[in-house]
């Protein structure tokens, strides 16, 4: 098994490398490739990015980037909150949740998060990681 080129851009941009500059950003493809040759961790790693889509799915659907949930019920088909009163009133935005992923996400390619180019569900560019090329 391997990455298909898709789920390359999708890992690519959820840990927010390039689009390009492949043979400069050596460390993350080579790991994709490693990681997709492995067909259980390819499983979890496409776990993840399910899971990654949802959540984009479902900010984009409130509405809100800022808008608070519940705890997290179920991801699904859908993302599934408790409203707050539910959760005890333990609160979790999607956007927490997203980075939590990207976190995993980044731990299964062997990054730290403040290794990551940016991040992904910033409100605004964080313009102060600087990417290692080569």
């Amino acid at each position: 098994m391997a990455f298909t080129a898709a789920q390359k851009v999708s890992i690519r941009t959820y840990l927010c490398f390039p689009l390009g500059f492949y043979d400069l950003n050596t460390r993350l493809e080579s790991m994709m490739d490693t990681v997709g040759g492995d067909a259980n961790a390819q499983t979890h790693v496409e776990g993840l990015l399910t899971k990654l889509a949802a959540v984009e799915t479902a900010i984009q659907s409130t509405g809100s980037s800022s808008s608070t949930q519940g705890a997290l019920k179920a991801i699904t088909g859908d993302v599934e909150w408790y409203e707050p009163s539910e959760s005890g009133g333990s609160t979790v935005s999607a956007h927490n949740y997203g980075k939590i992923l990207i976190n995993r996400l980044a731990a299964c390619f062997g990054f730290r998060t403040d290794e990551l180019p940016a991040n992904f569900f910033a409100a605004a560019s964080s313009a102060g990681n600087e990417m290692a090329l080569g």
